[in-house]
């Protein structure tokens, strides 16, 4: 009885919460990834709902975590254990995430994190958590994209750590937040097109999220569907669209402004 108690604890805690990253992207032999589930759903263990990506917009859509090997029954069943430690129990995740990257595997020269390869900083406590466990490591460097841009820009850019390093995504409900300057990131339908625009491509390593220049460029995942539901258009171009068609009804609700009340008339 006593054993069959523990064992799921056990289940919940690897040895190791971070994975090397192995995709195509991944430049560095000292890269390393967190990851939660993407965007929302029910917990295969219990049945409770999450939303990993709160902001967001169109991009859920087409999201390349809600498809391919990331529906794969074990990978999943990984990723929502990592979401249910940090719900349960976000003071013994980060213990154990703070102790574990002072394991040797992360002492190498040049060691770099990726906070959410799928997922966001779905909360402010869970972004308060890793500011934390990355001040406590300042010779690794962290890096993440986000559409939690308004978070962000109250908690994190006032006094970032040096090692961390974001750039706000395009394709989410805060994309009118950003602004000329801040380093982002949209999905293009092709390489093209996004050098067309000026943009930097993300293809050849993914640490250009953290040296190319304030405008990085991703091109379209390759799963046909997803690229067909695309288009010739970019995240962000997609979402400015979503945004202009959910304010028309408003605004028709609302009535012409001269019709509105305590609005003055012409004479």
């Amino acid at each position: 009885m006593e054993e069959a108690a523990r064992k799921p604890l056990r289940d919940e805690r690897p040895r190791f919460l971070l994975r090397e990253m192995r995709s195509a992207c991944a430049s560095s032999p000292n890269m390393w990834k967190w990851t939660l589930p993407a965007w929302a759903g029910k917990m295969d263990a219990d049945g409770r709902n999450y939303n990993t990506c709160p902001s967001a917009g169109i991009c859920k859509d087409l999201c390349f975590a809600r498809h391919g090997t990331f529906k794969i029954p074990s990978t999943r069943q990984a990723h929502q254990r990592n979401l249910r430690y940090v719900m349960d129990d976000l003071a013994g995740w980060e213990q154990q995430l703070t102790e574990e990257l002072h394991h040797r595997r992360y002492q190498r020269p040049k060691t770099y994190c990726r906070i959410h390869d799928s997922g966001d900083f779905y909360s402010p406590e869970y972004l308060h958590a890793w500011l934390r466990i990355i001040r406590a490591h300042p010779a690794i460097t962290f890096y993440a994209y986000t559409k939690q841009i308004a978070e962000f820009k109250e908690i994190v850019c006032p006094d970032p750590p040096p090692n961390f390093h974001w750039r706000f995504s395009y394709g989410g409900i805060q994309d009118h937040l950003i602004e000329p300057g801040d380093p982002h990131v949209d999905v293009f339908p092709t390489n093209a097109a996004l050098e067309e625009a000026g943009y930097t491509s993300q293809e050849p390593s993914d640490l250009l999220a953290i040296y190319a220049p304030e405008t990085l460029g991703i091109p379209a995942n390759n799963h046909r569907h997803l690229k067909k539901r695309q288009g010739a258009h970019t995240f962000r171009a997609l979402q400015r669209a979503a945004d202009e068609k959910a304010a028309q009804p408003r605004a028709k609700r609302r009535g012409p402004a001269s019709t509105r009340p305590g609005t003055k008339r012409s004479t």
